[in-house]
């Protein structure tokens, strides 16, 4: 698990004082990316519009039918157009990836919200015995001494015989 979203609840304070920076740092990131995608995205419009063109002249020089379908057949082929594919499924990945650290941190913040509502209920306190007005540190084992112990057994009551 990345550090960026792993929670010391024994130190909620600077846990909620590096969750902006840490999600505006990812944020910035994610921006960035996106935008190297888009690029990234036209310029494989632009390979695949230039092999185009290209194909298309030499099948015309030739004499032959350019159909759709083996134009697009050649592009694929292309080097040009594989790297530009590669580099554009590359982006898209890294994108993937800011994409979960940004929920991973937004995970984060919803439990560092739970814990500070936890310990300001004093859900992680000691065990307190609750106090009664006659609470004494050795009253309950007097209380205890002084009640008769129950019978191991009990006595059975007998029905009255019928006549």
């Amino acid at each position: 698990m990345p550090k960026t979203v792993q929670v010391d609840k024994n130190n909620l304070e600077g846990e909620w004082t590096d969750q902006p920076g840490a999600m505006h740092y990812v944020l910035i990131q994610w921006a960035e990316k996106l935008q190297e995608r888009k690029e990234a995205e036209k310029a494989l419009e632009l390979v695949m519009a230039e092999m185009d063109e290209r194909i298309r002249t030499a099948i015309d020089k030739a004499g032959e039918k350019a159909t759709e379908t083996a134009v697009k057949r050649k592009i694929l082929g292309t080097k040009a157009y594989q790297q530009a594919a590669k580099y554009c499924d590359q982006c898209a990945h890294e994108l993937h990836l800011i994409e979960a650290e940004r929920s991973g941190l937004e995970h984060k913040k919803a439990a560092l919200d739970n814990l500070t509502r936890l310990r300001l209920a004093d859900w992680y306190s000691e065990p307190k015995r609750p106090r009664s007005r006659d609470y004494d540190a050795g009253a309950d084992e007097q209380r205890d001494a002084l009640q008769p112990k129950a019978k191991k057994h009990a006595v059975k009551k007998q029905r009255p015989e019928r006549v």
